[in-house]
């Protein structure tokens, strides 16, 4: 009896024993299992970096001052150094998207190893941290990223940087701004006015590069052949408008004027005079008003004129309490750039737009219409096109109210 009781005690205990052993086993073959797994994955790599023990990574090249003293002067043969095909097949593809007027392919020796070296002649006019972006942005879609990229103002090419495609590096680049800027780098909008249009400006309307704003009186448009001249030359035609700029008495005032009383309809009557004007105008260009350009009311009735057109509106008076642009951001109406009226004669104006294109990357300019501006503006484009400085179209833009 009390060894049937001590065997009935133990056996629980002997069950629980093998219980744990039976974890145990399983935890160790599971372990056993995950290193074999782990090792058969590693060794193939293991072996395969052995193997190349000797050679080094291209990804430790770092870039420094003595990095490209190893080219040769003069070498352009890489012929023994691989080359991502694509990546030079891109440069080509987009060198006038990235602004590079001249590349030169080169090899530097890095840590025993032979790199592609490309230099860049970028064209002057953007600046260089912009043209970086642009590259950056435009390779990194097409699987190359740049890395340790830097500027060094002083240096003789003041950026370089490496070019990395699946995380190995492929190329090293560098850069110089030396070239003349290309053509279309800056961009100056010349317009024309005119009170009357003679046969002789007509005729020489025709000489006029595209994208020319042109002012006129609503009579002119009466003009038979402008339709025809504005389409062949991509001109955009607007209505030149003056609206009350004295204190005489009405019955004083020019009959062409826009007045301080005049209502929506007598407005619109003194603008679309014709039907021509109404199929070749796309907005109007107010040159003077030094007390109607300053009225709420008469600039509130003339935007809701150019909002039922869907036109855009220049305020050319120059007068710094002019109403018109407030009340055209108000009225959701497209507005030109404000632009100063050249004084001067149209050689020196032009001369002067040019300048401050190059500086700030737009300009706007007017002059008055004659023979002799547009042959100054005729002459004048392929002299500013060598600079950089390219006639473009006028820039509608559509401010918002201050606040908004």
């Amino acid at each position: 009896m009390r060894r049937r009781r001590f065997s009935t005690l133990r056996l629980p205990m002997f069950q629980k024993m093998r219980l744990i052993y039976g974890f145990y086993l399983v935890l160790g073959l599971a372990i056993a299992g995950f290193l074999g797994w782990r090792a058969v994955s590693f060794f193939p790599k293991a072996w395969e970096q052995f193997g190349e023990r000797g050679k080094k990574s291209l990804h430790s090249v770092r870039i420094d001052s003595t990095v490209f003293d190893g080219e040769p002067v003069s070498s352009l043969d890489t012929s023994k150094v691989y080359q991502d095909t694509s990546l030079t097949g891109l440069l080509s593809q987009f060198a006038s998207e990235f602004g590079i007027a001249s590349r030169k392919t080169s090899t530097v020796r890095a840590e025993g190893e032979g790199i592609p070296l490309y230099t860049f002649d970028f064209c002057q006019g953007v600046p260089l941290a912009e043209r970086v972006q642009v590259i950056s942005d435009s390779l990194a879609i097409r699987g190359f990223h740049l890395d340790e990229s830097s500027e060094r103002p002083r240096a003789k090419y003041p950026w370089a940087a490496r070019l990395v495609r699946e995380e190995q590096v492929v190329a090293l680049v560098r850069g110089r701004a030396t070239s003349p800027p290309a053509p279309g780098t800056f961009r100056l909008h010349v317009g024309f006015w005119s009170d009357s249009l003679t046969t002789p400006e007509l005729a020489a309307l025709e000489k006029l590069p595209p994208g020319v704003l042109l002012a006129l009186r609503p009579e002119a448009f009466a003009a038979q052949q402008l339709s025809g001249i504005s389409r062949t030359r991509h001109l955009d035609l607007s209505i030149l408008l003056r609206v009350e700029t004295s204190l005489r008495p009405v019955s004083l005032q020019e009959k062409t004027h826009v007045l301080l009383h005049h209502d929506a309809k007598t407005i619109k009557g003194r603008i679309l005079i014709s039907d021509s004007v109404r199929s070749l105008a796309k907005g109007i260009v107010v040159l003077d008003g030094d007390r109607g350009s300053r009225d709420p009311g008469l600039a509130g009735r003339l935007v809701a004129f150019l909002k039922d057109k869907n036109w855009w509106i220049l305020d050319a008076t120059n007068t710094s309490a002019s109403r018109l642009e407030e009340a055209a951001m108000t009225a959701r109406v497209g507005i030109l750039p404000q632009v100063r009226k050249s004084e001067t004669d149209p050689a020196t104006g032009l001369e002067a737009a040019a300048l401050l294109a190059q500086s700030d990357g737009d300009a706007c300019v007017l002059l008055k219409l004659d023979t002799t501006s547009v042959a100054s503006l005729v002459a004048f484009v392929p002299f500013a096109k060598s600079r950089g400085v390219s006639i473009a179209p006028w820039p509608v833009l559509h401010r918002r109210p201050t606040g908004e």
